[in-house]
């Protein structure tokens, strides 16, 4: 799965998800990649997008990657 831009979304990516919201991406399900906090056997049901974990909102499932979706920095340390 890739950015609008085409960089490969990551675990750990922070995010801005538009104007007024920021968040870290947990899971890419399709790709088949989930942190330690939020795991295949609980998310897989979703088939495809990502899980972010919203400062503003908490968790938030994107089925695909939005216009609205822009990479902040690629920090996967925080997982």
């Amino acid at each position: 799965m890739n950015y609008n831009t085409g960089e490969l979304v990551e675990l750990g990516d922070y995010i801005e998800l538009n104007s007024d919201m920021t968040g870290i991406i947990v899971a890419i399900i399709e790709d088949n990649k989930y942190s330690k906090s939020y795991p295949k056997e609980e998310w897989d049901y979703l088939e495809h997008g990502i899980l972010v974990l919203s400062d503003q909102a908490g968790l938030i499932h994107y089925p695909y990657i939005s216009e609205e979706i822009h990479l902040i920095n690629k920090d996967t340390a925080s997982l």
